[in-house]
């Protein structure tokens, strides 16, 4: 070899150029745009830098080269190595984590949408209830959440119940409408066909 590496040296720069090979047929089967598999685990480099090809990363990468023309082929292999690198698309986005402070705020609004949520469907129960309807099993695990002043007051969840009343009135309402519209229409289009019918 070029390198004149011999023995153990010999060795570990086999080992290099299987994991460069392997590098080299990820980034090829990430820029065709044809392969389904992507061949990570074929080597421990690949594995490793899994997120930085195609992951959640900014990746750089940095090629070297030299001028001498004994070094010819290998300038031209790595010019074309990089030049397939530079296609890969990564997604990168940002790792946020959430302090307790916002972590508490996630959770008192999740309970307050619970809330809401667990008294419209009393309403709506008992309004099956009173249609005769049947209500399905109750599950004996479930076990509705626990009212809590700090995050969470009567006042305001019946305000809520309020808007979302008044916002089931008016859909109500514009369906009740629309039904009206349809009716008036079926009785114009069968008293038009009658006075065809007397017309003949």
């Amino acid at each position: 070899s070029k390198s004149g590496a011999t023995g153990q040296t010999l060795e570990e720069a086999k080992q290099i150029n299987k994991s460069l090979t392997m590098l080299g047929r990820v980034i090829s089967a990430l820029t065709d745009g044809q392969s389904t598999h992507i061949p990570y685990r074929d080597s421990k480099l690949t594995r490793i830098l899994q997120d930085s090809l195609g992951g959640n990363s900014k990746t750089c990468l940095i090629i070297t080269a030299s001028p001498s023309m004994y070094n010819a082929p290998e300038t031209l292999s790595t010019c074309r190595f990089g030049t397939r690198a530079k296609c890969i698309k990564n997604n990168a986005r940002v790792n946020k984590v959430l302090t307790v402070a916002e972590l508490k705020q996630t959770i008192s609004r999740l309970e307050r949408e619970l809330a809401i949520k667990s008294h419209r469907i009393t309403q709506l129960e008992e309004k099956i209830m009173k249609q005769g309807g049947i209500l399905p099993i109750e599950d004996s695990e479930f076990q509705p959440p626990q009212d809590d002043a700090e995050t969470i007051t009567n006042d305001e969840i019946d305000e809520d119940l309020e808007c979302l009343n008044k916002k089931h009135a008016e859909e109500e309402k514009a369906i009740q409408v629309g039904d009206k519209v349809t009716v008036v229409r079926v009785v114009e289009s069968q008293l038009e066909k009658q006075k065809q019918e007397e017309i003949k």
